[in-house]
């Protein structure tokens, strides 16, 4: 038998942009590597987005350069959520992700969140996929 996961996440695009949400939806408190300050706004080391439409298969890293003080650390309690919302065709253009901007047309878009630092939630949770237009 295997052990329900204690994180849900979900997705939902608008036009090309994502809105990732990652919820506790267990009984017990969960700590989770979610959130930290980059030089150009929020990085996420735990999320990418696995993009299918034109031009092939993609992989989105939805990280980059940080500032040094930062912590992504956070603590969630029964039915606490964290969100974020992520503009793919911006990310697609991310040093971390190749020069190459996204064609234009309609994409299947499917996040992920994967954590495997020592003092968090380690493993992976899926969210089901979702339709974007860029």
């Amino acid at each position: 038998m295997t052990a329900a996961l204690p994180l849900k996440l979900t997705a939902v695009a608008d036009g090309a942009t994502v809105t990732v949400t990652l919820t506790n939806i267990s009984t017990a408190v969960v700590a989770v590597w979610f959130e930290v300050d980059g030089p150009n706004g929020p990085l996420y080391d735990g999320l990418t987005v696995d993009l299918s439409g034109p031009g092939g298969p993609r992989t989105l890293l939805l990280t980059g350069d940080r500032n040094a003080s930062t912590s992504g650390r956070a603590v969630l309690h029964p039915d606490a959520a964290l969100s974020a919302t992520v503009d793919l065709a911006l990310w697609a253009r991310a040093p971390i992700n190749g020069p190459d901007a996204l064609r234009p047309g309609d994409y299947t878009a499917t996040a992920r969140y994967r954590c495997d630092e020592p003092d968090c939630w380690r493993g992976e949770v899926v969210a089901p996929p979702v339709s974007v237009h860029i």
